[in-house]
């Protein structure tokens, strides 16, 4: 998923420094042949959701079910919109700051230096 998100912001630099994208952009996952359920790979489904849940205008390709793509044009009209870089940068869970102390972890020993 971080490669995802890096590869995206990596992108988007491109994009505004006025870089013209290539025009079909694709990421492969492969499609899960040694999953229990052919074309139900664990990766595909994590970086399909991955992609869904950022709005991201990639699709399956019809040819290649462990394939995404989509048009240089759509992910950098799709990079441009404001909310795109909050959904990109990826950032700490602290849902629960105060059990992530280290006193608060079993068997943690500090080695002298």
């Amino acid at each position: 998923r971080a490669m995802v998100h890096a590869w995206l912001l990596n992108i988007r630099s491109f994009v505004f420094e006025g870089h013209e994208l290539p025009k079909l952009l694709s990421i492969l996952t492969g499609w899960g042949k040694h999953s229990k359920v052919v074309g139900d790979g664990t990766l595909k489904r994590a970086i399909e959701a991955l992609l869904t849940g950022m709005g991201a205008p990639f699709r399956v390709a019809k040819c290649n079910i462990g394939r995404f793509i989509s048009s240089g044009s759509l992910v950098a009209a799709w990079l441009r919109e404001s909310g795109t870089l909050k959904v990109l940068i990826l950032q700490d869970d602290r849902t629960h700051p105060e059990t992530a102390r280290f006193e608060h972890i079993p068997n943690l020993h500090t080695i002298p230096l």
